[in-house]
């Protein structure tokens, strides 16, 4: 069981999002971006760097032929600020990646139904009658219903 906990956390933790070395020309509105930069601009913009990596991670606005105009945040406040292109040592685009969405998924799903057979099995351990005094009561904390008769096949 922690087995099967550990491996779906790892997946979890794994993300959805790939990035890719960039231009700034092929920015978009709109674009995930993470940006590495000086260690002046990292000063300035410290409270939304990750400063293990020396980035900073938001989202393009738009590009002027100087900086780049970017959302970025902490937690649940955003603020948008101009990072100089001449501040900028690496940029990467960052992009939704199918494959590893359907993998963690099908994990998460595996791990779920993983955990649904050991409840359902238990331990090989026969709680009833077994002479202890009390039995094992199992209540439904919740329902889920399937409705088979509102028109499907139509």
């Amino acid at each position: 069981m922690k087995r099967v906990l550990s491996m779906l956390s790892i997946l979890l933790v794994a993300g959805c999002v790939s990035y890719v070395p960039a231009d700034v020309s092929e920015l978009k509105p709109q674009d995930k971006v993470r940006m590495r930069l000086e260690q002046q601009e990292l000063a300035r913009l410290v409270a939304f760097a990750d400063p293990g990596r020396g980035t900073v991670t938001g989202r393009v606005l738009h590009a002027t032929p100087d900086s780049i105009e970017v959302v970025v945040s902490t937690g649940g406040s955003y603020t948008q600020v101009a990072v100089p292109r001449s501040s900028i040592l690496g940029l990467e685009r960052g992009y939704v990646d199918r494959t590893k969405n359907v993998l963690v998924s099908a994990a998460f799903v595996g791990g779920v139904a993983a955990l649904a057979v050991i409840g359902f099995e238990g331990r090989n351990e026969n709680s009833v009658g077994d002479d202890t005094g009390t039995d094992e009561v199992r209540i439904p904390l919740f329902n889920i219903r399937i409705p088979f008769g509102l028109g499907f096949g139509r």
